[in-house]
């Protein structure tokens, strides 16, 4: 008889247990804009009434492997623009984040050739940034070199000519390059005198 009201209590201590019912993730969605970046992705097994299973096993994979990555740390990386989701399983509870990558794919400039007169005024250089699907991302900032910086000088997305000759303008937006050649002319009034 006792052995029989035993068996009746653990039968009904397993069905009074509780299970992982659900997996928060957190942050989500997730955004990467730059193949350096990473996001360490936090995942809390809990049960139906809230209580969280710390030390419940998760499995961590990608529904789109190419675009980004994820490691047993939960720890997500980019590999190529696109859009994914971040799977997150417990047994059979599975949880998703939706996964966005946006780089840089396309800078246009403009415009790709200036002429500037030496000591005159300076000449805007407008450059645009766009995404995979080739919308516009307007934050991030273009980085200008000069190859040679006695000819031409470089503010905010401005030339200023400062001694006669040729050179090149290198225009960067995260790993997208594109080039402008630059001539400066000599200023005839100072050439005069």
């Amino acid at each position: 008889m006792t052995r029989w009201a035993f068996l009746l209590w653990v039968v009904a201590a397993i069905a009074g247990c509780e299970r992982v019912a659900y997996i928060e993730v957190t942050p989500s969605p997730i955004l990467l804009k730059q193949m350096n970046n990473e996001v360490r992705v936090h995942a809390k097994p809990m049960s139906q009434q809230g209580e969280h299973y710390p030390k419940a096993s998760l499995s961590w994979s990608m529904k789109d492997p190419t675009v980004a990555s994820v490691d047993s740390l939960g720890v997500v990386k980019p590999l190529k623009s696109g859009r994914t989701e971040l799977l997150v399983k417990h047994d059979k509870i599975e949880s998703t984040a939706q996964v966005e990558v946006l780089l840089v794919e396309k800078i246009t400039v403009d415009p790709l050739e200036l002429t500037l007169t030496e000591g005159g005024e300076s000449q805007e250089i407008k450059v645009k940034a766009f995404d995979f699907e080739g919308r516009e991302i307007k934050d991030r900032r273009p980085q200008f070199r000069a190859a040679d910086k006695k000819i031409v000088s470089l503010g905010q997305n401005a030339a200023f000519g400062l001694a006669p000759g040729e050179t090149t303008v290198e225009v960067q937006v995260d790993a997208v390059k594109s080039t402008i050649k630059v001539v400066v002319v000599a200023d005839k009034k100072v050439a005069k005198k």
